[in-house]
């Protein structure tokens, strides 16, 4: 054990939960595509097993790999493989090294199917123990009991899963009343891990003496295992973890990913951004996304470079099958109306089966197509000017593609049947998106084949709930009401000068305080998630009638809508139920109540006359921060009238 310490901290290879017995077979967890270890350890007599069950009635094949930085630094594979496991059939997996140098990272093993998977670190022949852990659990935030002492030495060992993204983490000490003791933070690079005793650089080096609990926190989700060592016996510490969520509750619209060379294009650069803001999910992701036309633009040549580099856990992506326009089972390569096809031929269940076979194991939500009421447009009379060539002379009708989007369902279903499928995003809320689209949509290929109602807003924020509430009665209709509803994209512009759909007047000002009017009203009625359109704003030019609609300009400069968000995800996320006291449409006080998944209590207030604080709220701030992107907490009273403007205030 001596030399296992000389040569690197035993803290890099001692982790996990001491099994007793051959019970750790039973003790994996059942329902994972994929599984996370946060220690392995190969050299000088090491060895880490992996072992392995298939609890499905069908083969599955099982995907590992060994992150580890054997010169030091920039964490890559070291070493991986596949194996196929058949139906019922359990397997092990010995990772050795008949080389002295000892090699410490991390384990992955993914399936897209659900497996079972524990390890065992073999230390014996280096003079240690036959240690154990189960998989770690992804995380933002884990605390766990900790102390340092002439007795007791306690360890922490965390992950990057991010393949792009370098996540900022802190660990804060408290002590036994609850208090700050000490706080550091460091810098985790993409698919890096630490393993260090707290009184270890870069935690808190010289640490002689504490008692209390550690707490953990990180711009991007985490794994980590804690550990307790007392003489030459260690013992796994119990972490509580503050989960990701398993549904998201907030996003972007419209990512431009590789929109050019510069580093705010980059998916880095991005995906760390949207950990600061703490932004569950984003959707459309452009260049980057699983449009037929950018994975597969020529028969049977397929692309995925753009979309491989964006997955990071804790951050879902809602990918878009076909097209973002016109969707259809018609190939990319088609050019004249003869070729368009209205149900899946044999090029489009290659397509399809191939994007979701590939990315079973790491997308949750395909959404196929989007505002295909667009196609009203090749009805006979319509606009045709922005259809692609290859539109039909006869339209392609809501049954049609109703019929289209079903065959499409099944396919993804067979490959994925744990996949959730979205309705195309309907492009507004009004009698032909309701009444014609979605109702012949219903007709043609009925409504079992989505999961999710999905539809968008932009118009002004005092039309939302009537908006909203013809789209709950057209649902309750026709037996829909049961479904989850997402609004999928919504925002406003913070150029005075685009008055398209809206003229508040439209202001810097104005956009933040929708950041709340637009998300909460949604949350309020119902809607289990939301995403702002957009990120990253497109040029401020007189002829664009999308310009500053982002939390940052085109020149990446951000709007006070990004600190308005910012503040939204921190003070409102996750939560448990957002309750709306009044916010119907002859309401003329605005008032929701969140319970967020802490616990805490967080009231959102805008409108016309006042309104009574509540027990227990001590502070309140305008949800427009100042130019530097601050906010001012004001102290308030129960049973103090706050005066309600059209700027809402955060109240907790």
């Amino acid at each position: 054990m001596k030399i296992i310490m000389a040569a690197t901290s035993l803290l890099a290879f001692l982790f996990g939960l001491i099994i007793q017995s051959d019970l750790y077979v039973l003790m994996g967890q059942i329902g994972g595509k994929q599984h996370i270890f946060t220690q392995a350890a190969v050299g000088r007599g090491i060895t880490t097993t992996m072992f392995l069950h298939n609890p499905n009635s069908t083969t599955i094949t099982l995907d590992w790999k060994m992150y580890a930085a054997p010169s030091g630094s920039g964490f890559s594979v070291f070493k991986m493989d596949s194996l196929n496991l058949f139906a019922g059939a359990s397997t092990k997996v010995e990772l050795s090294s008949s080389d002295e140098s000892i090699v410490v990272g991390w384990l992955k093993i993914e399936s897209a199917k659900n497996f079972i998977a524990t390890e065992i670190l073999d230390l014996n022949a280096a003079g240690g123990d036959t240690v154990g852990f189960l998989p770690a659990t992804l995380s933002k935030e884990s605390r766990f009991l900790g102390e340092v002492s002439s007795d007791l030495l306690t360890g922490l060992a965390i992950v990057n899963p991010s393949s792009v993204a370098t996540s900022k983490v802190t660990v804060i000490l408290l002590d036994n009343s609850g208090g700050q003791s000490y706080i550091t933070s460091f810098s985790l690079g993409p698919q890096s891990h630490l393993a260090r005793y707290l009184n270890e650089y870069p935690l808190f080096s010289g640490l002689s003496q504490f008692e209390g609990t550690v707490k953990v926190i990180s711009t991007l989700p985490f794994y980590s295992v804690a550990l307790v060592q007392k003489d030459q016996e260690f013992i796994a510490v119990s972490v509580e973890t503050e989960t990701t969520v398993t549904t998201p509750q907030l996003g972007l619209n419209f990512i431009r990913f590789f929109w050019g060379s510069e580093e705010m294009f980059q998916p880095a650069s991005i995906l760390e951004d949207f950990g600061t803001l703490g932004v569950h999910a984003c959707r459309q992701l452009i260049k980057a996304d699983v449009f037929w036309n950018v994975v597969e633009n020529t028969d049977n040549q397929w692309d995925f470079g753009g979309i491989d580099q964006i997955f990071t856990p804790g951050i879902e992506p809602i990918l878009t099958l076909f097209a973002l326009q016109y969707a259809s089972p018609t190939p990319p390569w088609a050019s004249d109306p003869a070729e368009f096809q209205k149900t899946v031929g044999t090029e489009a269940r290659d397509y399809v089966e191939t994007v979701v076979k590939r990315f079973s194991n790491k997308v949750t939500y395909w959404e196929i197509g989007n505002e295909m009421d667009h196609w009203r447009a090749a009805d006979s009379g319509g606009d045709r000017g922005n259809l692609p060539s290859y539109a039909p002379l006869d339209g392609f009708t809501p049954q049609q593609q109703g019929l289209f989007l079903s065959q499409v369902a099944e396919i993804i279903r067979q490959n994925d049947p744990e996949a959730v499928i979205l309705l195309p995003g309907m492009g507004g809320i009004d009698d032909y998106t309701l009444n014609t689209w979605l109702y012949g949509v219903i007709e043609g290929g009925g409504s079992e084949w989505f999961d999710v109602v999905n539809y968008h807003f932009y118009g002004d924020w005092r039309k939302y709930a009537s908006s909203r509430t013809k789209l709950q009665t057209f649902l309750e209709d026709n037996s829909l009401q049961e479904k989850p509803i997402w609004l999928t994209e919504t925002g406003v512009t913070s150029s005075p000068t685009l008055t398209l759909r809206t003229n508040y007047p439209n202001s810097q000002e104005s956009q933040a305080a929708d950041i709340f009017r637009r998300t909460v009203q949604a949350w309020g009625h119902g809607d289990q998630f939301v995403a702002w359109h957009t990120y990253i704003s497109s040029g401020d030019i007189p002829t664009n009638d999308w310009r500053l609609y982002g939390l940052r300009r085109a020149n990446n400069k951000k709007q006070l809508s990004y600190y308005a968000l910012e503040l939204l995800a921190a003070e409102l996320l996750p939560f448990n139920r957002v309750e709306k006291l009044s916010g119907d449409a002859g309401d003329a006080a605005k008032a929701y109540k969140v319970n967020t998944s802490k616990g805490f209590e967080r009231y959102v207030l805008w409108g016309n006359g006042s309104y009574t604080v509540p027990t227990g709220i001590t502070e309140c701030v305008s949800v427009i921060p100042d130019s530097s992107g601050n906010f001012l907490w004001s102290s308030v009273f129960s049973g103090e009238a706050i005066v309600l403007e059209e700027v809402p205030v955060l109240c907790r």
